[in-house]
């Protein structure tokens, strides 16, 4: 038989080189809150504690009904509410506490939170111009760069993955959020992130095992 199998030649990736048990790999549910309430549409929010609106209540509870049979050990969160209210409507069929984690906050836009986003187009023109122009490095007055934000995301991120090797996890958070952890699984620039959606309330799914990361879904 083995006169039949073709030879493998040059370098094959480390996790095509065996199969990895489930109990050394970290499966990790990376989820974008639900929709904000209707006084925030427009607004840019940021770290501001917008909440859920009815659509968003219902967009989580669509997606608890969707992971209600998803092998969960353990939830976390962002500690604002869009995406604590997302992660307990998820716990609640697993009968799960949900751990807030302020690192996994939104990133800050500073001065431009709380203002509608054609304000700021037409009275920030330049500095929104120098934001895309470097998008990831520039940040806005008072506010985090994507590349800020990984700094901060990051080491809390790799921790729970080291942790918990052999579980399996859900992380509710935010859109830059997910978008800077996509771009490490990915090896992305960060300026590459602008062209990731993530709708509100979906799911990304990702493998992290001895051999690296295995990225199973995005915006799902």
């Amino acid at each position: 038989m083995s006169d039949r199998v073709p030879s493998v030649t040059g370098d094959l990736p480390k996790f095509a080189l065996r199969i990895v048990p489930r109990s050394e790999i970290t499966r990790v549910h990376l989820v974008r809150h639900g929709v904000v309430s209707d006084e925030w549409r427009d607004r840019v929010y940021g770290q501001l504690d917008a909440p859920l609106s009815e659509k968003g209540l219902a967009q989580a509870e669509a997606l608890s009904a969707r992971m209600a049979s998803t092998p969960l050990d353990f939830i976390y969160a962002s500690d604002l509410c869009r995406a604590l209210d997302t992660a307990r409507a998820i716990a609640r069929p697993h009968a799960l506490e949900v751990s807030a984690v302020p690192a996994f906050r939104e990133a800050s836009y500073g001065h431009w939170q709380g203002r509608r986003w054609m304000d700021i187009l037409s009275e920030d023109a330049d500095e929104v111009r120098a934001i895309y122009a470097d998008f990831g490095g520039a940040r806005m007055k008072d506010g985090e760069s994507l590349a800020e934000l990984g700094q901060r995301v990051m080491p809390a991120f790799r921790e729970i993955v080291e942790r918990h090797r052999g579980e399996s996890v859900a992380i509710a958070s935010h859109g830059g959020v997910i978008r800077v952890i996509l771009a490490d699984a990915l090896r992305m620039e960060l300026a590459a992130t602008a062209r990731i959606e993530q709708f509100n309330c979906s799911l990304n799914v990702l493998d992290y095992g001895p051999e690296g990361v295995r990225v199973r879904l995005v915006n799902g």
